[in-house]
């Protein structure tokens, strides 16, 4: 496994970490994935033994994520691709939101994403690694809208966390990217297909739909 490439998917179990994934392991990556759904990550793992190893896991629970990390370092020795996809959604206004829900979605989207890529960062540069840490963001980060006030403003602070991190870890060689992209239906979005800004923003989208993962 020296020689290797290990990736590491947050929200691997599904959605457009899900895909990350098999696409990882149609190249012949091993591919490690954190999420919270028991049930499908065990299945992942028994599925694709060789090349998948399931961790469950609280993005946003920083020791969690740091025996992760103790584990993988003693284990694999280095992570190559660090693909941050864990996040929650929640179709709320100002006027309406509960101040927990607010937090939660911001301690999952963006705190999580944080300590993931801190962590990342730190078992790369030990490891002389220069490696890959891609952000998933999302239009609604770009241009907000309305009903979507806690979900756009977490993945509005992804954006601006982009630059400031690929300025700290360039000089290791490791690359920052952050992608943005438009309305995917996954799991973790379908609750949200009637809200009101998910209603505008595919009325104002070219192709009128929602993406898929695979697409």
């Amino acid at each position: 496994m020296e020689n290797e490439r290990i990736i590491l998917i947050t929200g691997g179990a599904s959605g457009i970490g899900l895909d990350c994934a098999l696409s990882y392991i149609k190249s012949k990556a091993f591919v490690i994935i954190v999420d919270m759904d028991n049930s499908k990550g065990s299945e992942l793992e028994k599925q694709y033994n060789n090349q998948l190893k399931y961790f469950n896991c609280d993005v946003s629970n920083e020791g969690s994520v740091k025996e992760i990390f103790d584990e993988i370092e003693k284990k694999y020795k280095k992570i190559d691709v660090l693909i941050n996809s864990a996040g929650i959604v929640s179709a709320n206004s100002l006027l309406s939101i509960n101040s927990e829900v607010f937090k939660k979605v911001f301690m999952v989207n963006t705190f999580g994403t944080f300590l993931f890529s801190k962590y990342a960062a730190k078992l790369m540069i030990k490891s002389k690694i220069k490696g890959v840490i891609v952000m998933i963001s999302s239009i609604l980060g770009i241009e907000g809208q309305r009903g979507m006030l806690s979900y756009s403003s977490s993945k509005g602070a992804l954006n601006g966390m982009t630059l400031p991190m690929a300025r700290d870890l360039g000089k290791y060689g490791i690359r920052v990217n952050t992608i943005a992209p438009g309305l995917i239906v996954t799991p973790m979005s379908e609750n949200s297909l009637e809200s009101e800004g998910v209603k505008i923003s595919i009325n104002q989208s070219p192709l009128k739909m929602l993406g898929k993962p695979e697409l």
